[in-house]
């Protein structure tokens, strides 16, 4: 037992001479160096565009943040780095490849984090043109930080964001039946076609505010008429 109480008194000792070493004063300084990355990557470093195919632009913000503010201004700069799809491709076990340059664009390549501030301003990624694009293809965008000013480090887990481009085939249209007349000829029990999905009446006359989907055979059953 005395030989236990000499051990803890001796670790007690060491601990308490390492405290008394480190006389940096953290009042004014975090213990541990500033870094900077773009917020969007921090929860994950990728994101989907997917969008129907009838669509020619979409656009994404995003912003680069500080883990604590600094004392003056920091540049971030920001680009489109191909050098890292194979990054990419490697880690996730795909085969995309890099979304060309002429279908997206920066609303500005560089970021300033105001002194005593965390965040900066939000900024903005456009993609274009994209009706020129192949259907049901994935495009990889990997956004980037390339450059800071200050000194602040980078956060190399959250550094890069990428975007995969997708013009998606497939189109999903929301029904919306209430308060519509309904071009379905017969009584109770008829059928015909809306908006390209299959009805059913379950009365024979009025005007739809409720109706229940079934998804699996496209239907929608009008139960609810005045």
């Amino acid at each position: 037992m005395k030989r236990y109480k000499i051990i803890i008194s001796l670790a007690a000792i060491i601990c308490g001479l390492m405290i008394a070493c480190d006389n940096t004063d953290y009042s004014n300084k975090a213990p541990f160096d500033n870094m900077v990355y773009i917020k969007e990557a921090s929860n994950s470093n990728s994101e989907r565009v997917t969008f129907r195919n009838t669509l020619n632009e979409q656009k994404r913000a995003f912003s680069a943040k500080l883990t604590y503010p600094a004392g003056k201004d920091i540049v971030v700069k920001l680009k489109a780095d191909p050098g890292l799809i194979n990054e990419f491709n490697a880690r996730h076990g795909t085969d995309y490849g890099m979304l060309d340059s002429k279908y997206y664009s920066l609303s500005n390549s560089e970021l300033i984090i105001k002194a005593e501030k965390s965040e900066s301003l939000i900024d903005t990624i456009y993609f274009n043109n994209l009706l020129d694009l192949e259907i049901d293809k994935t495009y990889l965008v990997p956004l980037t930080i390339s450059e800071t000013s200050g000194g602040v480090h980078l956060l190399n887990g959250s550094k890069t964001l990428f975007y995969l481009v997708r013009r998606s085939s497939a189109i999903t249209v929301a029904a919306n039946l209430k308060d519509n007349y309904l071009e379905v000829s017969g009584g109770k029990g008829s059928t015909g076609i809306c908006r390209g999905l299959y009805i059913q009446r379950t009365k024979q006359y009025g005007r739809c505010i409720g109706y229940q989907y079934d998804h699996g055979s496209r239907t929608a059953f009008l139960n609810a008429y005045r």
